[in-house]
């Protein structure tokens, strides 16, 4: 199946993540503060506590959710039958108790009945002393004695005012890239800028640089200040161990970034939003598909650039799935991350134009 018939428009998504008291849980060792709410799981709230600086960089609007085990709109026929765009996780009420500490470890544990898909997802969040780093492992249960086809995209969302224009440069080790592409019924959301569409529909091209609609070259690693535009592109990421997604703000140097094995999150979906009203989002979302589409189409698609497009989940299985979450104040004069290392306990980004590396304890690693 060719790329221009594969993938639907959907509308964006608008959560109320936020929530109060009994609804929020958090961890906090005095250098890094994550808040979780228990109203859809999300990640609300990622501040660094050691620094002046100390802005969110998650959007207001969206935060960090997951999407399970769904990414994108449904077809018809789930509409019908009751199911919404990006899986139900983030619509239900999450189970957690108060966070523990153990041995100067701080742990969270939450998870969520999935009771259309008759599924569980649950989280274990770690975050050790004086670190800047939180391990997040992840389980899909299969409660079900059929195989399922299943997406899961974690849906990091970044906002303004960390998001800003001109400042806010995202990396990562995309192989090969593709802008989304079109189809009869889309809206006009879909990739739109302030002049006509912000991308050439549809065009495979080598990170960052993606093809204008105008003609142009668009770097996808900066914040462009260009009011009512919205645009989709999807990248796969080099077939090494480790993958990174990052987002730096130059101006503040205040740096957010995701690490994981490309064997559990092979694909990025790069969303970007930007309202007239100067309100900014951009989705970092790792996970098991280029973009979200409903599931019956990353079936039948199978898989692209030789990458799969969703995954099976065992009759009465799991899959399992982990990354590492960070926050820190970059070195100076550091313009970007080109790679990452994890090993004897330490993360180290590099800033191999600009010669600056950042290493940041890691105590808990990936297993």
């Amino acid at each position: 199946m060719g790329l221009k018939s594969c993938f639907a428009f959907f509308p964006i998504l608008s959560l109320t993540l936020l929530g109060q008291g009994d609804n929020i849980r958090a961890l906090d060792n005095g250098h890094v503060a994550l808040k979780v709410s228990l109203n859809g799981g999300a990640f609300v709230s990622f501040t660094l506590r050691s620094s002046e600086v100390r802005s969110n960089p998650f959007s207001s609007v969206h935060g960090h959710f997951v999407c399970v085990d769904g990414f994108g709109p449904v077809s018809d026929h789930e509409r019908a039958a009751g199911r919404k765009s990006h899986g139900e996780a983030h619509y239900q009420i999450w189970s957690a108790g108060p966070p523990s500490n153990s041995g100067g470890i701080e742990t969270l544990e939450a998870s969520v009945h999935l009771p259309l898909a008759n599924q569980r997802f649950s989280r274990r969040l770690r975050l050790a002393a004086g670190e800047q780093v939180v391990h997040v492992s992840s389980t899909l249960e299969n409660l079900s004695p059929v195989d399922r086809p299943v997406m899961w995209q974690e849906h990091a969302t970044i906002g303004s005012p960390f998001l800003e224009p001109g400042a806010t440069v995202i990396d990562m080790p995309a192989e090969e890239s593709v802008t989304r592409p079109l189809r009869i019924g889309d809206g006009p959301l879909a990739n739109q800028g302030p002049g006509g569409p912000r991308f050439q529909p549809g065009a495979q091209f080598e990170w960052p640089w993606a093809p204008g609609g105008a003609g142009d070259r668009i770097d996808l690693r900066t914040t462009p200040s260009a009011p009512g535009s919205i645009s989709i592109t999807a990248h796969r990421l080099r077939r090494e161990k480790l993958a990174f997604v990052t987002a730096l703000n130059v101006r503040t140097r205040l740096l957010i970034g995701y690490v994981f094995r490309t064997s559990d999150f092979p694909w990025v979906q790069n969303w970007e939003s930007y309202e007239a009203g100067g309100l900014l989002h951009r989705g970092l979302e790792f996970g098991f598909s280029p973009f979200g589409m409903p599931k019956i189409e990353a079936v039948k698609m199978a898989q692209m650039y030789g990458t799969p497009v969703y995954r099976w989940l065992p009759a009465m299985g799991r899959i399992d799935a982990s990354y590492l979450m960070f926050l820190a104040q970059a070195a100076e004069g550091m313009r970007g991350v080109d790679t990452v290392d994890l090993a004897d306990g330490l993360l180290t980004l590099n800033d191999l134009k600009a010669g600056r590396t950042l290493r940041l304890k890691a105590s808990l690693g990936l297993p």
